[in-house]
C-alpha cells in the first residue's frame, strides 16, 4: 500500500505543475501586450487613422 501511495504523491506534483506552468506563459503574454501598449502608444493610434482614411475613400 505504501508503494501505491508514494505514487499518487508523485503523480499529484505533476499535475498540479501543468496548469502552474499555463497560468505563467498566460501571465507573461498578458504583461507583453500590456507593456506594449504602455510603452508605444502612438504606433497603434496611428494603424487606428489608417482604416479611417479608407472608410472615407469608400464613401
Amino acid at each position: 500500500m505504501a508503494l501505491f501511495r508514494s505514487r499518487n504523491h508523485f503523480r499529484v506534483p505533476t499535475l498540479r505543475l501543468g496548469p502552474v506552468v499555463a497560468v505563467v506563459v498566460v501571465g507573461l503574454l498578458i504583461a507583453g501586450l500590456v507593456a506594449l501598449a504602455v510603452i508605444e502608444p502612438r504606433p497603434p493610434l496611428r494603424h487606428f487613422e489608417v482604416p479611417v482614411s479608407n472608410e472615407r475613400f469608400a464613401r
